[in-house]
């Protein structure tokens, strides 16, 4: 397995030789989402769900490490075919 840095030239090529995957498995199912963790960093996770008319209930895991006063977590929700 190789690691680049996307954007830049590649200065350093590290080779790993091991698990692949490690940290904290997903809550459920076999997948999850990871944002890093970067300080000074700005991460977004999206994804595009089409909503039935009856509406729909967003449900899930947070598993963090939180800077107390200083980091912190949110969800938006955004209507793309609502102009307000």
């Amino acid at each position: 397995m190789s690691f680049y840095r996307e954007g830049v030239p590649h200065q350093l090529t590290v080779d790993f030789v091991g698990e692949s995957i490690c940290g904290i498995p997903a809550y459920s199912g076999k997948y999850k989402w990871h944002s890093d963790g970067a300080g000074y960093a700005w991460y977004r996770l999206g994804q595009t769900f089409n909503i039935p008319e009856g509406g729909a209930t967003l449900t899930f895991m947070n598993n963090f490490e939180i800077e107390e006063e200083w980091d912190f977590g949110y969800v938006e929700v955004h209507d793309l075919f609502d102009d307000e």
